[in-house]
């Protein structure tokens, strides 16, 4: 994105992988929703935050943040 995506702060020390992998998850979710409701358009996401478009709508799928007819 143009400018930095501020992510909240858990104040809290990372114990096991688990919660790693919940954390990452929770920062590329709230990555997709400010992408999403900033350009509206996947093909300007994957711009913005230099991956490809069909990543895009992969995630935003799996995040249930947009869903996309396959016809």
């Amino acid at each position: 994105l143009e400018s930095a995506i501020a992510l909240p702060n858990y104040g809290t020390i990372l114990d096991s992988e688990e919660n790693l992998r919940e954390a990452l998850e929770l920062a590329e979710r709230t990555i997709f929703e400010r992408a999403y409701a900033k350009y509206h358009s996947t093909r300007k996401i994957a711009g913005a935050l230099g991956i490809s478009q069909p990543t895009v709508v992969r995630r935003l799928a799996k995040y249930k943040i947009a869903t996309f007819d396959s016809n």
